[in-house]
């Protein structure tokens, strides 16, 4: 194994981990829905969830560096500058590590969150900016490619979807850990959870449509 096809081994275990972890936070998240738990089986279930959380979030900037790598080495497309690529994927990386080591409510956490939020955010602009332009007609990089980068801008408007929508059910998970379980708090939570969930779908159809892309290579 060469070192090109290290970096592609990596880059499809990064999809790996990054969805197969997810698909247990978003079980881990329903059953806390579930109002006839206890609160502590309930709130262990979520801190399950959450550790299985910091898998998605490493893998994500992973992804993207390993990602930005083949793009050169394999179909000669250099639409951002490699070094600057890889730069802002370490910075990402970085800011995710802060995020999950940092304490819960602290400032270094607040800071991390939004830093994120900015990452994807250019995420968003650059890599979809850069696939629209080349599928309208500049060509720097195979149609199939640039579709498939246009999915992981697509994943990080709903990534920015989940970090958005989840913060009232962390409200409703206070709750529950201060004040106990109620039928109206439990109603409140499967509300807060339902526009969660459908962000979550939607990085699922993109991880789903960029494994497609990246493997039949269809145009």
């Amino acid at each position: 194994m060469n070192s090109l096809d290290l970096v592609l081994f990596v880059h499809i275990l990064g999809w790996v981990f990054w969805l197969g972890t997810d698909l247990g936070v978003l079980v881990g998240a329903k059953i806390t829905e579930d109002g006839k738990l206890s609160v502590e089986t309930r709130l262990t279930v979520l801190k399950l969830a959450m550790i299985l959380d910091m898998a998605p979030r490493l893998m994500v900037p992973l992804v993207f560096m390993t990602g930005l790598y083949l793009s050169s080495a394999l179909w000669g497309a250099t639409p951002i500058p490699l070094f600057a690529g890889l730069g802002f994927g370490v910075v990402w990386l970085g800011v995710v590590l802060l995020g999950i080591f940092a304490p819960q409510q602290s400032r270094m956490s607040e800071i991390a969150e939004k830093l994120g939020l900015v990452i994807q955010a250019i995420v968003v602009v650059v890599m979809g900016g850069v696939a629209v332009n080349s599928l309208l007609g500049s060509a720097t990089m195979p149609a199939w490619l640039a579709a498939k980068w246009l999915t992981y801008a697509w994943i990080a408007i709903f990534a920015i979807g989940i970090e958005v929508t989840f913060k009232p059910a962390i409200a409703d998970y206070a709750k529950l850990q201060m004040e106990g379980a109620s039928d109206a708090l439990n109603a409140d939570l499967k509300t807060h959870l339902k526009p969660v969930y459908l962000c979550v779908y939607g990085v699922y159809l993109g991880t789903f449509v960029a494994a497609l892309l990246g493997v039949t290579k269809p145009f």
